[in-house]
């Protein structure tokens, strides 16, 4: 099961260890799997899904033509709030081990002087536009993003 849900674009990765952790504590107070009727794939994915209000980190996807308007390919267009609201959610991964040293988190800023590069935030241009950006309102946090893309596509 596990492998079917990693395997689709439309729901959350971290979906797969949720059930897990469902399964196992509804097992360790004695629900007897046994007596009942499990979901064909797709009920289960549109179940969860809602559920879990996942509805909003399926892409969209759109038609692009290539090769002078003779092909066309499929190109999956997620919303970015949505999947940055999925990690933010994610209590297994918004831990202090996973956050850059030296880094608060809410305010952008640097607990320590930079002594070196190697986070984004210890790039030159990070504090200036933390600055114009977020300024110190408390409501603003800053989230650096590295954004890759596939240049055969573009």
């Amino acid at each position: 099961m596990d492998y079917k849900i990693c395997g689709h674009r439309e729901v959350d990765l971290s979906i797969s260890d949720d059930m897990h952790d469902v399964v196992q504590h509804h097992a360790a107070n004695g629900l007897d799997f046994n007596s009942l009727s499990v979901l064909k794939r797709d009920q289960l994915l549109k179940r969860v899904a809602e559920v879990y209000n996942l509805k909003c980190l399926k892409p969209k996807i759109y038609k692009i033509p290539i090769q002078e308007q003779t092909l066309v390919t499929s190109v999956g267009v997620f919303d970015l709030c949505a999947q940055i609201l999925s990690i933010v959610h994610n209590a297994k991964l918004i831990q202090e081990q996973h956050f850059a040293l030296n880094y608060d988190i809410f305010s952008g800023k640097l607990r320590t002087p930079i002594t070196h590069y190697g986070e984004v935030h210890n790039g030159d241009l990070f504090e200036p536009a933390r600055a114009k950006y977020c300024g110190d309102d408390p409501y603003n946090i800053p989230c650096p993003l590295v954004l890759f893309y596939d240049k055969k596509v573009c």
